[in-house]
């Protein structure tokens, strides 16, 4: 059975990009940035991290590429 982990919403107003995370808990979490990309990437680290899938990982990354074991 399928059930909604989070409710995304995503505005531009003006020149910068405005994300809102609505969680199944009632939680609402907000992100902005002046690129979309990078947008997307803090909302989708941010579910990682509280889904704890970054646990699951042999390797961590650095911000340059860089590999901690």
């Amino acid at each position: 059975m399928e059930e909604p982990l989070y409710d995304i919403e995503i505005q531009k107003e003006g020149g910068i990009y405005l994300g809102r995370m609505y969680s199944d808990g009632g939680n609402i979490k907000e992100f902005k940035s002046h690129k979309i990309d990078l947008l997307f990437r803090d909302m989708i680290y941010d579910m990682r991290l509280a889904l704890g899938e970054f646990s699951n990982r042999d390797v961590e990354y650095t911000g340059d590429g860089g590999q901690i074991k």
